[in-house]
């Protein structure tokens, strides 16, 4: 039976693959034969461009030590390649470095490998003593407790592209009309509201601020806790449905002009749900009645999963935009992880972001809507919202294989001095 912890090289010189007799389970190729330099190199073919890489597997030049087989001109390098042709070394040992155990990453080769799709690891050995039962010089050493080598690398994250670009400067036919019967562009409400609404919507409009729309707020709310109901069939959230967005990067992107929110739960929101049951919103909100100062507030990320009300620790800003402000927001969800962001185009200073946001409840649906929703909660003074533009862009589907991983536990089969 095939030993596992052996390894398959792409070439091998003047080197052989040590079992000792002192710790049968320990396995390491070394030089064949003193002053002669022994080379082991292994070869990695990966089925997309690499991004970044990194190696892990042991080099050890035993220099000093009580042992007698110790080697003060025992010398060990690891170099990388693309081309086999040309090398850079990223790790060695030798008697100005190296004292009783060896080395073994992992090492960052991404500088060296980026852009290719394989990848030589080279080893030269070199070492003066000729022991029957222990090389001096060791590359991958392996076997309990020593770990195998491991090689990885990762494609470029994949960039996001222009899936919606709603401007507002014309109608674009869609689901959801204007109260004039213009499109809006938005193709859906959020499942579970707006039952009330019709499909000319009342609360938007496209011509009282020619290359805006005007976006009227309701008294409604998604949250359970708002002290006097939801009022789910008037909640207004226009939106689009987006298809096959397991594992997909995107961002949603809203610029508001002269941010109005004078009174008591006003919000203006982006919101990605899969309905007013589970949910996610991030935006502007009035605060004041827990702001002494009583000043329009915060910026606020928060969550329904259906069970009730879910909010972020450290996710909330106080003063940081005032009504008139003009403020572009973003909603993103990068590799698993949600961030919101706030340029404030009239007081830059204020601009700023919350990041690394975990949303567990999201991340395995496949469909999900994204708008906007604008809400007076707790009071009865509806505002109007300017809404310059709202895009969004996505990663394409992800395709398979764009993560390598090689375990260096192969089987052995090598011919000693040929490429194979």
């Amino acid at each position: 039976m095939a030993d596992p912890f052996l390894i398959n090289p792409f070439y091998v010189e003047n080197a052989f693959l040590r079992e000792e007799a002192f710790a049968p389970n320990i396995r390491y190729w070394q030089p064949a034969l003193p002053n002669i330099t022994g080379v082991v190199t292994l070869k990695f073919d990966v089925p997309f461009t690499i991004d970044s890489a990194s190696f892990s597997g042991g080099i050890t030049a035993y220099t000093v030590g009580s042992d007698a087989n110790f080697d003060p001109n025992a010398t060990i390098y690891l170099d990388v390649s693309t081309d086999n042709l040309n090398w850079t070394t990223i790790a060695s040992q030798t008697n100005l470095n190296a004292c009783c155990s060896g080395i073994a990453g992992p090492w960052d080769i991404s500088s060296v490998v980026a852009g290719s799709n394989v990848v030589y690891v080279r080893s030269q050995m070199f070492m003066t003593t000729n022991y029957a039962g222990f090389g001096a010089t060791q590359f991958m050493r392996q076997g309990a407790p020593y770990d195998p080598g491991f090689f990885t690398a990762a494609s470029a994250p994949p960039q996001l592209i222009s899936l919606i670009d709603l401007d507002f400067d014309a109608p674009v036919p869609s689901g959801v009309n204007d109260v004039n019967g213009l499109g809006t562009g938005f193709t859906h409400w959020l499942p579970g509201t707006g039952g009330l609404i019709p499909r000319d919507d009342p609360n938007l409009n496209l011509l009282t601020t020619p290359g805006y729309l005007a976006f009227t707020s309701t008294r409604s709310a998604t949250s359970h806790t708002n002290g006097f109901g939801r009022n789910l069939a008037v909640l207004d959230v226009p939106g689009v449905l987006l298809n096959q967005m397991v594992g997909r990067d995107f961002k949603v992107t809203a610029k508001f002009d002269d941010v109005t929110l004078r009174d008591l739960s006003d919000e203006l929101l982006i919101y990605v749900g899969t309905s007013s049951e589970l949910i996610l919103q991030a935006g502007f909100h009035d605060f004041s009645a827990i702001d002494p100062s009583g000043a329009t507030a915060q910026y606020s990320i928060l969550g329904n999963t259906g069970s009730g009300d879910f909010t972020f620790p450290g996710a909330d800003s106080v003063r940081l935009f005032a009504n008139g402000d003009e403020v572009i927001l973003s909603l993103s969800r990068i590799d698993g992880l949600w961030s919101l962001e706030w340029e404030n185009l009239t007081n830059p200073a204020t601009s700023g972001a919350y990041s690394g946001i975990s949303v567990p409840w999201l991340g395995a649906e496949p469909n999900l809507y994204v708008g906007l929703m604008h809400m007076d909660a707790q009071n009865f003074s509806p505002q109007t919202a300017k809404i310059d533009y709202f895009r969004m862009d996505v990663s394409p589907v992800p395709e398979p294989s764009s993560l390598a991983l090689i375990l260096l536990v192969s089987l052995a089969t090598w011919r000693q001095g040929v490429r194979r």
